[in-house]
């Protein structure tokens, strides 16, 4: 009888157990960021880092959040919370064309999950 009870004090522990932050890097390159798109949670940081060989940003679109300039080889940490603006891009004050690309029209996103993925009740908030 011991048996049935210690597994089920041993499972709601596990299930119960806080989830814990996870941290991304995001890789600044002359034509966007890598990876484009990145499946976060709150809580979770992002770390740009800038890899593009000229200044550059990860700008909220509506302004709400930016690592501000990062001069190549600079990086930045970014906290993911509950609201964070999914759509972001570079508005470094001066933008480049290297290699035929345009820095001002790099372009990311963020997915915003309310649960781990994988993990049963998993939504996304698109």
């Amino acid at each position: 009888m011991r048996k049935p009870v210690f597994f089920a004090v041993l499972t709601l522990g596990v299930l119960a157990a806080p989830l814990h932050a996870e941290q991304h890097t995001i890789t600044i390159i002359p034509g966007g960021y890598f990876p484009e798109e990145t499946h976060v949670m709150q809580g979770d940081t992002i770390r740009f880092e800038n890899a593009s060989g000229v200044q550059m940003t990860a700008t909220a679109t509506d302004g709400s959040w930016t690592t501000g300039v990062l001069n190549d080889g600079d990086a930045a940490l970014i906290t993911v919370t509950a609201s964070i603006a999914e759509a972001y891009r570079n508005t470094a004050p001066s933008t480049y064309v290297v290699d035929g690309i345009d820095t001002a029209d790099a372009r990311g996103r963020l997915v915003l999950s309310q649960t781990t993925p994988g993990l049963p009740g998993e939504t996304d908030l698109d």
